[in-house]
């Protein structure tokens, strides 16, 4: 059965304004509940393949337009990139942006909070909304693993659903890239010195559940820095690379240093770079034969 039937076949039981934006629509946006059986079962048969996708996190108060300038410039160097924002809002609802050309060879889904708060207990409750945003897309699109970009915050976010919420079903994450991550939180005390480390309450946190993260794993780990001081501007440097207390037992860590600040962390030149490498290794999910997939 081709996707117009099943689409015609499913009618009755999905709302009418969400199809017709989907199909007609240039850059529909539409809201989905996830846990509406009806649209489960419309997600079930309309499941289509995708190449491995790269998912980007945005920091504290960040929305689906913060890559907005990173990717008109992965656009540049992928004619064939593909993007669908997603924003998760507070009462576990999805709000969809764009439509995604599932023969892409380099899909991109941008995941953001509707409330995205600083604060321990804020990042985990984004981190079980992100395990909403993943389960949505693997419903929707079938593929195994996925690439991660996480400024900020969002490499936080991203820890957070692997030590807690992930199920071995879901798709497996197999690089993650963190830009100016606070791992060890902003305070400059306790970051002054790379040999004294002050372990914060911070990262602390994540160290009590290190046993939950994976060891197959790439981490990339960026840090901007100033005028040659140990800061973004936001983030002390030791913070960032107290990241490899957490993940550097992992099969692959690395550990990048810029001259950039905070905020202009994802469109630096070098950043760039990694991430176009990482999007450019070899991606084993098979793209649907369905030239008619588009949604």
């Amino acid at each position: 059965m081709n996707r117009l039937a099943k689409l015609k076949k499913y009618l009755f039981i999905f709302p009418l304004v969400v199809i017709v934006l989907a199909l007609f629509s240039k850059n529909p946006t539409f809201l989905i509940d996830p846990n509406d059986k009806k649209y489960q079962v419309l997600a079930s048969e309309l499941q289509t393949s995708i190449a491995t996708p790269t998912i980007f996190i945005p920091g504290t108060n960040g929305t689906v337009s913060r890559f907005d300038g990173l990717l008109d410039k992965l656009s540049k160097a992928y004619d064939d990139l593909s993007v669908q924002k997603i924003t998760v809002q507070t009462d576990g609802t999805l709000k969809i942006n764009g439509r995604l050309n599932t023969k892409s060879g380099h899909p991109v889904f941008v995941i953001a909070f509707e409330q995205a708060d600083d604060g321990i207990d804020a990042l985990v409750q984004q981190g079980k909304w992100l395990k909403i945003a993943l389960d949505y897309l693997a419903d929707r699109y079938e593929f195994s693993q996925y690439h991660c970009v996480g400024h900020s915050n969002g490499g936080l976010v991203m820890t957070e659903y692997l030590q807690n919420f992930y199920s071995t079903d879901d798709p497996t994450l197999v690089s993650l890239m963190t830009l100016g991550t606070p791992y060890n939180d902003v305070e400059l005390a306790a970051n002054s010195d790379a040999n004294r480390l002050l372990i914060t309450n911070w990262l602390q946190h994540y160290l009590d559940k290190q046993e939950q993260l994976p060891t197959n794993l790439q981490i990339i780990n960026v840090a901007g820095r100033t005028l040659s001081q140990d800061t973004d501007g936001i983030v002390p440097l030791n913070s960032v690379l107290a990241g490899k207390k957490l993940y550097g037992f992992v099969d692959d860590y690395q550990e990048v240093i810029v001259e950039a600040t905070h905020s202009e962390l994802p469109e630096n030149a070098q950043v760039m770079k990694l991430i176009i490498q990482m999007m450019d290794q070899e991606q084993t999910d098979a793209t649907d034969s369905n030239p008619n997939a588009n949604v």
